[in-house]
């Protein structure tokens, strides 16, 4: 874009005077009619909906979360981590929480299938009680 920019200019510049004359007609109608419309132009009043940079925009109300809806299930990862972690942290108290989800990450991507089969079967168990809790689960009731 920048060369095609730079291309046209030069091509204006090598226009004679007779030859812009029809492009700085229509450039002086469009100012014309700019002047025009901006001349019956009223800008909304300040406590409308309209959308405009002017202010802060508006945040979403965030949905609230009943207390009495049943904890989500976790997945295999999760419980994984979740064991592994203290460990790591004793071993290694100088890592950083991100870097200790880091090498978790890691470990976790090395293991095989029957490596992870026991923390699959927890996360198995958790989804159904997280579905057997749905069943009997009443929304909006406190």
């Amino acid at each position: 874009m920048l060369d095609k920019s730079k291309q046209i200019g030069a091509d204006w510049k090598g226009l004679t005077d007779k030859e812009k004359e029809p492009f700085n007609l229509k450039a002086a109608e469009d100012k014309k009619r700019f002047d025009k419309e901006k001349a019956n132009y009223k800008p909304p009043a300040k406590d409308s909906d309209s959308s405009s940079d002017d202010g802060p925009k508006k945040k979403r109300a965030k949905k609230e979360k009943d207390p009495n809806a049943p904890k989500r299930n976790v997945n295999a990862y999760m419980h994984f981590a979740a064991e592994k972690r203290v460990d790591l942290k004793k071993s290694k108290p100088e890592l950083k929480p991100t870097e200790i989800t880091t090498q978790l990450g890691a470990s976790w991507a090395k293991m095989n299938d029957t490596e992870k089969q026991p923390y699959t079967k927890l996360a198995a168990a958790d989804k159904a009680r997280y579905d057997e809790e749905m069943k009997k689960y009443k929304p909006g009731k406190k």
